[in-house]
């Protein structure tokens, strides 16, 4: 089984220091996914003798493009120079043998592209801008992400191309500095998250559903939980009954055409990928096998996207061995490899009993690899720490 780890360009700047990308195949990782497009974000480096607090750029990419871009048009990072050797081209020189290198590739959360081009986002039923989210469904969105990956594809030395925020990224994916009194149960976050763009809109017309109709139904429905909302009540709603609460809500109907559309945006983009880099590049896809589920990974099961995609990654940032053992023992057969993600930190991450569990969880299942989220956000004893489980 694979043995990955995330990192950003900076990070490997910094393991320069240690022995580079042999120290991290020393210590049983040999698959990493370096960060090529990227978002906004304050990250704590806890082994980086650069600084503890880093800025992030926002929706940079950290390559020098090659291609024609059309109206969306990416920016390389200040770690980008004029000319000569840039980080993609340094982390390939510098790759130890027998590891492979992934493009690790955030598309539609973009605050920079958001703000400047406003009606490309997701636009939610109430009318408000979600300018840290790109809509997928849109023209000018989709070809921005087709044109970056064909980029991407053509450069010799990556194994893989992995997609996060490849779809809806809805309402309680982190913009900046958030803040509310209530939390957004899995009811409200769908509601709040769900698109009505000028081409979300079309799509619905185009599956037969009124979307107008569809608008003021979810419009309602979130004026409906912010009537009844309480700041001090706990959260009561969870993944079970989700989909019965929203039909009680919206109609059920109604809910099956706005998952439908979803489902008919992913797959249309996923194909356009396919037939765009066939044959060039592999494709991993992170998703949450939840078609209510909006945020940095693809909400949709696996079963609906698998023959679009040479791979899947299932990222559990947040969650602790039980619930990720139970997530693994649900999976449905398919030839399609599937790789977990885990951010193993406290409180859901304890002791090496808990990172065992979810090791074993996954061999079990037959999984492809583990991958750690993240080199630079976790302290170098806890990286041995994984390490050692290995």
């Amino acid at each position: 089984m694979n043995h990955g780890i995330y990192a950003h360009p900076w990070d490997l700047t910094e393991l320069e220091k240690f022995g580079g990308t042999q120290k991290l195949a020393d210590m049983g990782f040999n698959d990493l996914a370096l960060a090529l497009a990227y978002h906004a974000g304050r990250w704590l480096t806890p082994w980086h003798s650069s600084g503890a607090v880093r800025f992030l750029e926002d929706g940079c990419v950290h390559f020098r493009p090659s291609k024609e871009y059309e109206e969306l048009q990416p920016l390389p990072s200040s770690e980008v120079p004029g000319s000569g050797v840039g980080p993609l081209g340094k982390a390939i020189a510098g790759l130890a043998d027998g590891m492979r290198l992934d493009a690790w590739t955030v598309l539609f959360h973009n605050s920079r592209l958001g703000r400047a081009f406003p009606e490309s986002c997701v636009r939610n039923a109430c009318g408000d801008i979600y300018s840290y989210a790109l809509c997928p469904a849109r023209h000018e969105v989709r070809s921005y992400g087709l044109q970056l990956l064909d980029d991407l594809s053509i450069r010799e030395g990556l194994a893989c191309i992995e997609l996060e925020a490849a779809g809806f990224l809805g309402y309680r994916h982190s913009s900046h500095h958030d803040k509310s009194s209530f939390a957004a149960d899995p009811v409200a976050d769908f509601l709040l998250s769900y698109c009505f763009c000028s081409a979300c809109a079309e799509g619905l017309q185009t599956l037969g559903a009124d979307a107008e109709k569809l608008r003021e139904l979810v419009a309602g429905g979130i004026r409906t939980l912010r009537g009844e909302a309480d700041a001090m009540a706990p959260i009561t709603c969870g993944p079970e009954g989700t989909e019965e609460q929203l039909s009680a809500l919206i109609g059920a109907s109604e809910l099956q055409d706005l998952l439908a559309h979803r489902l008919q945006v992913y797959r249309g983009f996923l194909a356009e990928l396919r037939i765009r880099i066939s044959g060039q590049t592999r494709v991993a896809l992170q998703l949450k096998p939840d078609p209510i589920f909006s945020g940095g990974q693809m909400g949709v099961p696996i079963a609906a996207v698998a023959d679009l995609v040479d791979e899947i990654v299932m990222t559990h940032y947040g969650e602790g061995p039980a619930s990720i053992q139970a997530a693994w023992d649900e999976l449905p057969d398919t030839e399609t490899p599937i790789s977990a993600a885990i951010w193993p930190k406290a409180p859901q991450f304890r002791s090496d009993a808990d990172l065992r569990a979810v090791l074993q969880a996954v061999e079990a299942r037959g999984g492809k690899g583990l991958r750690i989220y993240h080199l630079g956000l976790l302290p170098w004893k806890t990286l041995e720490r994984v390490a050692s489980v290995f």
